[in-house]
């Protein structure tokens, strides 16, 4: 089984980077494809993994490109009924 062990990210314009706890992708379990997204404002890094009943689809929203703002996983399997949201507060990398 692969793990995701690290995220880090950076912006082109900025020495630091962008901080992404380790609890916000800790948990999810054989990675099989990651992308990278602009929507508005915001970046979206969306992980879809695992396979038959255990996949499911994360989406990581990092507000203005800059703080992450959102966790959502979603069970692939039932969507509707599987479901959890974390949202981050004062997380924030000057």
């Amino acid at each position: 089984m692969t793990v995701i062990s690290l995220v880090a990210a950076s912006r082109s314009n900025e020495s630091l980077p962008l901080y992404v706890p380790f609890s916000s992708y800790a948990d999810l379990a054989d990675p099989r494809r990651m992308e990278l997204r602009l929507k508005g404002n915001n970046v979206e890094l969306e992980i879809a993994g695992a396979g038959g009943g255990l996949s499911y689809q994360a989406v990581l929203v990092f507000a203005n490109g800059r703080y992450l703002l959102s966790r959502q996983v979603v069970s692939s399997v039932m969507p509707k009924e599987a479901r959890e949201e974390t949202k981050y507060f004062g997380v924030e990398n000057r």
